[in-house]
């Protein structure tokens, strides 16, 4: 009975949440002549989704969920930040003078923020906040070149969670502003139907070429990657259907998983959504989502390619045969399919056309997918809205492990403000790697895999670019390329063992070895290691940079990719002796080096002597399979 009753509270408290952020992005409050601050709706978004965390979460692992004492510690944190939201002008003129009613305030919600934290990613981020914690409180005792300003731990703890640049601040502002709508908008889609068209327009389409179960997986993974926000789910729903297919083709249950983990977690990265990254990424930088996207085109295209290229090789050397009797018509599946489409075209016009903003035009996108609900869903009966309103309370609980992150975020870019911080580890970060760009990638992306371990991606991306966004930044990179190399590594975490989320999760579902589907991930995603290492020496794969540059950087790269592919595999159309593999693999590493990294008059040349090689390569290859 009380589970019962903890599941209708956690319901309702989780529909109203989403249904303010839904009032806040129509702009409902200026029609009405209501004044209300950003931090104040800011403020209501934390409060329920602490209550939801508490309800919802054990104190330990394997505890009890619910309980006197979690429903106690919820009801305390969402007061607490509740009578934060509706007293802030108060607050906030009264910030200055301090006194002990407004600090027990602050140590209500900074507990309750780090504790909501712990229950949802335990321990390694909480250490990362206590650490910069107790950086800003001694900051003035450290050496040079980290020294920083003096500062009490009643005005830090204060600071933190009542100051708009700490706990409210830009972090939990897109999360809550923009991220909650695209998450909304996946779960609506999913609701009408829009995951078996994905599917089903996946099996039509490549279903019945060579290594077809595979690049079903491919495709609907990456159409639906995109749009969910979370490879772990993405791999829960599509890898039930994908992974099984892929089996009874012949592939390797090892190998199935890699593939629908690989796949899954590049949709985090596939334009125009990128699982909501893009639209963090451009608030973060200041400069138009539509910048972003276009940014992203070509390494998403090089992601992909590389898996496709390596799935083909794949079946063609294990003479994988494709053997599915009822694959839907590509034209059925459209003609009955055809208004999810509409959403998209919504979507896209907004965004592109009427520079409407991102939040706004998802909302619009929205509501066109209830009308497509209410009226033609796919594969299923008419939805009425009672039908509709779980979408409402699954969007806020998928959040609920993303919320604490980009508040532990927004505690850490507070540490780094009032501490002095930010500038300091810019300085050490540049010392430390003496200049040296190698030094401070390889640093970075270490710093990436460990902190992204177990968390989700744009949780990850928003820790990383507090954390090294302005180091990098500081050392000469492109703002851009830093924050693409971040949001790549960060999310390589998902199949990066030891914790490859995504891996492991196909794992289950395969029933493969967990650690031999992590290490199979990253060799079929090993571009996604590489590509963000070029970002760093030249943008060009960004879009940015001279045409001539960008054209020859776009060919000559995907040629090193299909390249290193084979090398990988060992196959092209014959088998591929260990000699012809290394060569192949260097010509394609070569190949990669972007031509700002090269000198001008040497680099022509460079390409067309390794152009030739790779072609000569082939055309032996060919003649022995003849001749054979």
């Amino acid at each position: 009975m009380e589970n019962k009753k903890l599941e209708k509270v956690s319901f309702i408290s989780a529909f109203i949440t989403m249904l303010i952020a839904i009032l806040w992005t129509a702009q409902i409050a200026p029609v009405l002549k209501i004044s209300i601050y950003k931090e104040q709706y800011l403020a209501v978004f934390l409060a329920f989704s602490l209550l939801l965390i508490f309800i919802k979460k054990p104190m330990r692992k394997n505890g009890r969920v619910g309980g006197w004492l979690n429903i106690a510690m919820g009801i305390v944190a969402f007061s607490a930040v509740l009578y934060l939201s509706f007293n802030y002008q108060q607050i906030q003129l009264d910030f200055a003078y301090g006194g002990i009613k407004l600090l027990i305030l602050s140590i209500v919600i900074f507990i309750s923020v780090l504790e909501a934290l712990r229950r949802t990613t335990g321990y390694v981020i909480l250490g990362v906040v206590a650490f910069f914690f107790i950086f800003a409180l001694f900051a003035h005792k450290i050496p040079m070149p980290l020294t920083g300003r003096e500062n009490s731990i009643n005005k830090l703890i204060t600071y933190l969670a009542l100051d708009p640049n700490s706990i409210l601040g830009m972090p939990l502002s897109v999360i809550a502003r923009t991220v909650v709508v695209f998450i909304f908008y996946g779960h609506v889609l999913m609701l009408i139907g829009g995951g078996e068209f994905f599917i089903d327009l996946s099996m039509s389409g490549v279903g019945n070429k060579r290594g077809g179960a595979a690049k079903i997986a491919i495709v609907s993974s990456a159409l639906m990657g995109s749009i969910s926000g979370s490879a772990v789910s993405n791999v829960a729903s599509t890898g039930i259907m994908t992974i099984p297919l892929m089996q009874k083709a012949g592939f390797k249950s090892k190998t199935a998983a890699a593939i629908e983990a690989v796949a899954s977690t590049g949709g985090q990265i596939t334009p125009p959504i990128m699982g909501a990254a893009a639209f963090i990424m451009a608030t973060f930088l200041q400069i138009p989502y539509k910048t972003v996207v276009i940014a992203s085109i070509v390494p998403a295209a090089l992601y992909y390619f590389a898996i496709f290229i390596q799935v083909d090789l794949m079946a063609t050397r294990d003479n994988l045969k494709t053997d599915f009797m009822d694959l839907p018509l590509l034209r059925d599946v459209i003609k009955n399919g055809w208004p999810i489409f509409i959403p998209f075209i919504v979507l896209f016009a907004c965004l592109f056309y009427f520079n409407i903003t991102p939040e706004l035009s998802a909302l619009y996108s929205v509501v066109c997918l209830f009308i497509i609900g209410l009226i033609k869903p796919y594969k299923r009966d008419r939805i009425n809205f009672r039908q509709m309103l779980p979408a409402f309370s699954s969007t806020i609980y998928s959040m609920l492990g993303l919320v604490p992150i980009v508040a532990a975020a927004g505690v850490i870019i507070g540490l780094l403000n009032i501490s002095g911080g930010g500038f300091t580890i810019s300085i050490a970060l540049s010392q430390l790697a003496n200049g040296n760009l190698w030094i401070t990638l390889v640093i970075s992306a270490f710093l990436c895999i460990i902190l992204g371990m177990g968390m989700p991606t744009s949780g990850v991306y928003v820790l990383l670019s507090a954390l090294l966004g302005p180091a990098i930044v500081e050392v000469g990179v492109f703002p851009l390329a830093a924050h693409m190399f971040l949001l790549y590594f960060g999310m390589m975490s998902m199949i990066t063992p030891p914790i490859a989320l995504a891996s492991f999760t196909a794992s289950t579902i395969s029933g493969s070895e967990k650690l031999e589907t992590g290490i199979e991930s990253m060799k079929l995603g090993w571009v996604a290691y590489i590509v963000p290492v070029l970002f760093f020496f030249s943008p060009t794969l960004l879009l940015e940079g001279q045409t001539l540059e960008i054209i020859v950087d776009i060919l000559t790269t995907g040629l090193g990719v299909f390249s290193i592919s084979v090398s990988f595999i060992g196959y092209l159309t014959t088998p591929i002796t260990k000699l012809y593999r290394m060569i192949l693999g260097v010509a394609g590493v070569l190949l990669l080096i972007p031509l700002k990294a090269l000198d001008m008059n040497y680099v022509f040349p460079l390409v067309f002597v390794l152009i030739n090689i790779f072609i000569f390569l082939v055309i032996k290859l060919r003649k022995q399979f003849v001749h054979n």
